[in-house]
């Protein structure tokens, strides 16, 4: 199950939605889904309000960076 269903199921279980906000790892497990450890510290941070400093590595770029190589100036 890709995190997408899982915030839609989020959002419109309210059971499913209870007890992923009690025990996230539990109710994953015991639905069968498996996340990656980003993805989990993502869905918390979105169920619990975490700031999301408390959930990016160290290293990590800048949420207000913004680059898309398609601006870059082009050279023939």
């Amino acid at each position: 199950m890709k995190l997408e269903q899982i915030v839609h199921r989020v959002a419109t279980d309210a059971n499913f939605a209870a007890a992923a906000r009690r025990d996230l790892e539990r109710t994953m497990a015991r639905e069968g889904i498996e996340l990656a450890p980003a993805e989990l510290a993502a869905l918390q941070a979105a169920l619990w309000g975490t700031p999301e400093g408390a959930i990016r590595p160290s290293g990590a770029t800048p949420l207000d960076v913004w680059h898309s190589p398609q601006f870059e100036p082009q050279n023939s």
